[in-house]
């Protein structure tokens, strides 16, 4: 049996593109980290980080699915021929997750009013424009890889997104110190960038589609359909973000700004080692969708390039796998001597993630061949346990208590992803392969 076959060239060009943009993404995450904590001090780190976390979790839900639909549905337009359909797909999407974004924005920001006294308020008192850009940011980069242009599209959110704000705060420490910044200052530059962002990366989309797919038109009996349809994809990619700021959300409430940069850093860290499985993503997904549309020999081929890509996605990654379970009280001192508490934070999660990486693009594989609303389903059921697992982790474990809930979930969620995936599709995700692979 063959445990590595090739690669057509185009995918390996495309993934080795994505995959450049993700290892860009990882670096300069854990190096925005870094300077941030360095500078203005764990405190106004975890306050700026919980900021992000609140907004980002709950742009997951306002962004309705959309970050996922309009691939799906402008790649099923373009096979059937209906690709004047486009403009109305990504009206629909941006205009639907703006509105919601506002509206989930500002509900954070009545939260603050009703607790002042929280540590942690002043972070949601940023609410509104915080969900609202990050949820644009996530929908305009994934519908641009609908195009073809998966690279791009995946460099909006991961390199474009963080030097734009590196920029916006070097700016500020131009003209005033840290101490004269704080929190405030951080959050209010990362809101202007994102805004900016959004302006420069939509101009680019729609001067894509109006390229790709002809004069806008817009199909009013459309848009119900797509929110509709976008409903099925709500948690497709989420529950990556969804482990990420449970976590970093649940600290908040039981502790204090400090142990919050604790996990925010452990959590950065361990996310290093998903930066080739969502480049793999960005560069299957369109893939997926295509070859569940075409059907025929499309489905032998996308397995046999999913098992060797993933094999070797395994295979390239165990350095920084082992590395960030076995190596972690060396790694967390590089943000400060205090951070050597966050040490079991990142062995745990560490460890989920890895696990994650074994079991391939169960999602992904359920949600682009018609099966979103099954993927939804167990992503619902992860989330509930997850949530029903942190309190009494915290309460038993403390700081690591989070961290053990969230790998836990992760792991049984991915091995019920995995086993639907193969009995749905028949397509084997996980390293493994399929029997004859």
């Amino acid at each position: 049996m063959r445990i590595f076959g090739k690669i057509e060239t185009s995918l390996l060009k495309q993934s080795g593109g994505v995959m450049g943009a993700k290892v860009a993404q990882a670096v300069l995450g854990l190096g925005t980290a870094l300077l941030l904590t360095r500078l203005f001090g764990a405190e106004v780190f975890g306050i700026y980080a919980y900021a992000l976390a609140t907004s980002t979790l709950l742009s997951l839900f306002t962004r309705l699915g959309f970050h996922a639909q309009s691939i799906y549905a402008i790649n099923r337009a373009f096979a059937d021929d209906r690709r004047d359909r486009t403009f109305t797909i990504i009206a629909t999407a941006l205009g639907t997750t703006a509105v919601l974004s506002a509206l989930g924005g500002a509900s954070l920001y009545l939260i603050s009013l009703f607790v002042p006294d929280w540590e942690m308020a002043p972070s949601l008192a940023y609410g509104a424009p915080l969900v609202l850009v990050s949820a644009l940011v996530q929908v305009i980069g994934s519908t641009i890889t609908a195009f073809g242009r998966v690279v791009t599209g995946a460099s909006v959110e991961a390199v474009v997104k963080p030097v734009i704000f590196l920029c916006a705060v070097g700016l500020l420490l131009l003209n005033a110190t840290p101490e004269e910044i704080g929190y405030a200052g951080l959050l209010e530059a990362f809101i202007a960038s994102q805004i900016l962002l959004c302006i420069m990366s939509g101009s680019y989309l729609l001067w894509l589609a109006r390229r790709e797919a002809g004069p806008f038109r817009l199909y009013p009996k459309d848009i119900w359909s797509n929110i509709m349809e976008a409903k099925t994809f709500m948690m497709a990619n989420a529950m990556l973000r969804l482990y990420q700021d449970m976590g970093t959300m649940s600290v908040g409430i039981f502790f204090g700004p400090v142990e919050v940069a604790f996990y925010r850093v452990a959590d950065q860290a361990s996310a290093l080692i998903l930066f080739g499985f969502q480049a793999l993503q960005a560069v299957l997904r369109p893939r997926i969708a295509k070859a569940y549309a075409v059907g025929g020999e499309a489905k032998d081929q996308l397995q046999s390039q999913l098992t060797t890509i993933t094999r070797w996605l395994a295979v390239l990654e165990s350095p920084l796998m082992l590395a960030m379970i076995f190596a972690s009280p060396w790694i967390v001192l590089i943000f400060g001597p205090e951070f050597g508490e966050a040490a079991p934070v990142l062995t745990i999660l560490a460890v989920g993630q890895a696990f994650g990486v074994l079991c391939g693009l169960n999602g992904d594989m359920l949600n682009m061949t018609g099966h979103a609303n099954i993927a939804a389903r167990y992503a619902l059921a992860a989330l509930t346990v997850t949530a029903v697992l942190l309190w009494p982790a915290t309460l038993v474990f403390g700081l690591y208590g989070p961290a053990l809930a969230v790998a836990t979930t992760r792991i049984l969620w991915n091995v019920a992803l995995a086993r639907s995936a193969r009995h749905l599709t028949g397509i084997h995700t996980t390293v493994l392969g399929a029997p004859s692979a």
